[in-house]
């Protein structure tokens, strides 16, 4: 996954010669500080077997703090997973989890304290071992970047975008046969990618992507390029680019209010799946290939009654797996075909429920999906549950 989330509050609604060092920042009180996480490796209890559709207390936190808004984005890496987590205090947080056959999960880094800056916009994705986790600064204007390992520790000095800022939860995407992480943002009147190397250090950008403003940017690979996605209160609109973000002809607009913007490319198929929310208690989809003209858009789930929002989408050879919250602490999610169907025992269903859900993601290790979420009550603690295609 795939970015950045925010509270059930808010959703209503290293180096190198070579590289221009001046169109970046360090943030030395971010750089080293790994010593200062621990880790239970070593400890064979500390395994969770995991069943379909039941919800697994991954790690506890400690106590919950008085926070406004909360922030989570999970990334597959080889060794398994790493969350990136915050809880307001001015503080985002790490956690390192090795998957197992079983699968089985062990948490094998639970908090390591990645930055002081608070934000709730962030996106985290990983090549290998290796992720970049991207954080909105809102008083820079910039985008900070923060190179982690598998454990989420840091492994490099921490870079910065400046002028453009980062919207939505999926604004950083691996393209690991090229090597690199792309990056959305924008300056508030237009929408701009970004490359950075494995160690994210600058490639290009930003180059033009959209002559408007986002609140929610996301980028997919495709054949010849990338697919990139917009939203903002007017419209969604996707666009084809080639492998240096050039245009591939024109962009198709979504005449729709178009919030949370999610983008995956499907299953053995040239087409990209792309979800968003509306202003109107609901889920949509579309499903196609981007070289022609999209098809119709159509409601995942939600009404007047059962508000559903914030959608998230993952990639299985089963399908695309649509997650989505719904109103009254739930999380659903539905199992699409390459065109947006739903699959035949896999229609949309509520499969957890708390008040104390504050923030959540999906996020695919190997072929097997795993919604994440956080949740704050007395304590503050990270959970998942396996979804299994029927």
């Amino acid at each position: 996954m795939r970015c950045a989330l925010v509270s059930w509050v808010l959703l209503s609604a290293c180096g190198r010669v070579g590289y221009d060092e001046l169109t970046e920042r360090d943030a030395a009180d971010d750089v080293d500080a790994s010593a200062d996480a621990t880790t239970d490796a070593d400890d064979p209890d500390a395994r969770l077997a995991l069943t379909c559709g039941t919800a697994v207390r991954v790690q506890d936190f400690g106590p919950a703090v008085v926070a406004t808004f909360h922030g989570l984005d999970v990334a597959a890496t080889t060794t398994g997973f790493v969350a990136v987590w915050s809880a307001g205090s001015n503080q985002i947080r790490s956690t390192g989890i090795a998957v197992s056959a079983g699968p089985s999960l062990q948490v094998i880094q639970p908090s390591f304290d990645v930055t002081g800056k608070q934000s709730a916009t962030l996106a985290l994705s990983a090549i290998g071992d290796d992720l970049m986790l991207g954080v909105d600064d809102p008083d820079g204007p910039g985008i900070w970047l923060f190179a982690l390992d598998e454990q989420g520790l840091i492994r490099a000095t921490t870079k910065y975008i400046d002028t453009h800022r980062a919207y939505g939860h999926a604004f950083v995407t691996a393209d690991a046969a090229n090597d690199l992480f792309v990056v959305m943002g924008s300056d508030g009147s237009a929408t701009a990618s970004f490359t950075r190397d494995h160690d994210i250090h600058p490639r290009s950008g930003p180059t033009a992507a959209f002559p408007i403003g986002t609140e929610s940017a996301a980028a997919a690979l495709a054949t010849g390029g990338y697919v990139l996605m917009t939203g903002n209160s007017s419209n969604c609109d996707v666009a084809r680019v080639d492998g240096v973000f050039a245009p591939l002809g024109t962009a198709q607009p979504i005449a729709m209010t178009c919030h949370n913007a999610s983008l995956v490319a499907a299953p053995g198929s040239p087409n990209v799946v792309a979800g968003w929310n509306c202003d109107n208690d609901a889920v949509w989809v579309t499903a196609g290939d981007p070289s022609t003209t999209l098809p119709a858009y159509r409601a995942i789930a939600g009404d007047a009654t059962d508000s559903a929002s914030n959608p998230r989408l993952a990639t299985t050879s089963a399908g695309v797996w649509y997650a989505y919250q719904v109103s009254g602490g739930r999380l659903g999610r539905t199992l699409l075909d390459a065109s947006g169907a739903a699959v035949t025992n896999a229609e949309p269903a509520v499969v957890h429920t708390s008040a104390g859900i504050k923030a959540y993601d999906l996020a695919v290790h190997g072929d097997t999906a795993f919604l994440f979420w956080l949740e704050s009550a007395t304590n503050t603690e990270l959970w998942t549950m396996k979804l299994c295609a029927p």
